[in-house]
């Protein structure tokens, strides 16, 4: 999508990718969220997820970079969101983002979406709604040099599995 004012209500656009276990030890890194569930199998075996358990943050991360690169595209941050968290992911887990817009505001950039990632078996892991903003001068540049040009000190991101 080029522009928040060009957004329907039905657009929609979907990110995959397979979690990996070191998944968790980056987010702790980043985080600090030492959280045993993630790291301890055996407790994790005897709590209610029975297993490890992958950080929402990973999963959600996901969204990030459909609503960043995707849909509504670069310049896009979120404004508010409201999520559900409804099973655990665990690593080696498929999982498809799936954000459809719902509504446009006509007078600002913002958006809001339906989120909503599923494993490959189909299961719900994350549900809910994002409000997002769209930044109209990053939009404009990045549709001036093309948003896969970029500057060679910046690393192209890359994801294991990605689909558009």
């Amino acid at each position: 999508m080029s522009d928040a004012t060009e957004l329907r209500p039905g657009d929609v656009a979907r990110r995959t990718r397979t979690v990996r276990a070191e998944d968790i030890g980056l987010f702790t890194e980043l985080t600090g969220d030492r959280n045993p569930v993630h790291y301890d199998a055996d407790l994790a075996a005897r709590s209610r997820f029975g297993g490890i358990v992958v950080q929402g943050g990973v999963t959600t991360g996901l969204l990030n970079a459909l609503v960043a690169e995707d849909l509504p595209g670069p310049g896009s941050v979120f404004l508010h969101v409201d999520w559900s968290f409804p099973a655990p992911v665990r690593p080696g887990d498929v999982l498809t983002a799936e954000a459809r817009v719902v509504d446009v505001r006509p007078d600002k950039p913002i958006c809001t979406l339906a989120t909503t990632i599923r494993t490959a078996e189909g299961t719900v892991v994350v549900d809910g709604t994002a409000v997002v903003w769209r930044d109209p001068l990053v939009q404009q540049a990045t549709e001036q040099r093309g948003t896969q040009r970029r500057v060679p000190e910046q690393p192209v991101p890359t994801m294991e599995g990605q689909q558009s």
